[in-house]
């Protein structure tokens, strides 16, 4: 079952912000949690919330290893961070994108994420 966003606290709202910019081990976290001077607790606590994430759905640890990466971010997404979400993943990957039936190759202009409306229905 999948956490609300009011069921967050502080430090998972910064965790999904980490784990959206890449894998995390606790370690890391509370490294970049140290340098954004944002002062959430031990790293056993970091580990814990890390931990509750991945059991909720949100976070993955991969292989058992204490290496996490973001499934799914189950706080609301306002349109301009879709936006800002696609285009920072479409530049990532060397893989086509398929939205709906569209294909987007590397490199290809998606219209909504460029402001540009399509006219036709």
């Amino acid at each position: 079952m999948t956490l609300a966003s009011r069921q967050l606290n502080g430090l998972d709202a910064v965790l999904l912000d980490l784990l959206y910019d890449g894998r995390v081990t606790p370690l890391s976290a509370q490294t970049l949690l140290s340098e954004r001077s944002v002062a959430e607790g031990s790293r056993q606590y970091t580990n814990r919330r890390l931990g509750r994430l991945a059991e909720h759905g949100h976070a993955r640890n991969i292989e058992g290893s204490g290496v996490y990466e973001l499934v799914d971010d189950p706080r609301p997404v306002s349109d301009d961070l879709a936006i800002e979400q696609f285009k920072r993943l479409s530049e990532a990957l060397d893989t086509p994108i398929t939205v709906g039936e569209t294909v987007y190759e590397t490199g290809d202009r998606h219209p909504v994420a460029d402001g540009v409306e399509d006219d036709d229905p």
